[in-house]
């Protein structure tokens, strides 16, 4: 059996602010946010390692939300890739993950699973 990666970007479209923080990012704003999420794995007997639209699913969540209401954390580019990773790897443990996250164009945050 072969190991596979697999890769897809995608985005949502969503307003946070950083709490307690003192600056512009302080204040209510909102972000086209870009992520790529990478599943390595074997790949099962349907021929899939994961489904894309499972993947797109759980980022969609994100989507057109104000994730200061929607999220039990101070809604940072870190936390929300640790979180996303955390529901990937609590869904599908035999695939390793890893989370690429941009706040912006040039701004990003990558996590991984343990065995990436």
């Amino acid at each position: 059996m072969k190991k596979v990666t697999l890769r897809l970007r995608h985005h949502f479209d969503a307003a946070h602010l950083l709490e307690k923080y003192k600056g512009d990012c302080g204040r209510l704003h909102g972000h086209r946010w870009t992520i790529t999420v990478f599943a390595k794995g074997i790949v099962k007997s349907d021929g899939m390692l994961i489904d894309f639209t499972t993947i797109k699913n759980e980022i969609n969540k994100l989507d057109h939300q104000f994730l200061n209401d929607m999220l039990k954390f101070n809604p940072t580019a870190e936390n929300i890739a640790i979180h996303l990773l955390a529901k990937f790897e609590t869904t599908y443990p035999e695939i390793d993950f890893k989370v690429r996250l941009y706040e912006t164009p040039n701004a990003s945050v990558e996590v991984r699973s343990e065995g990436w």
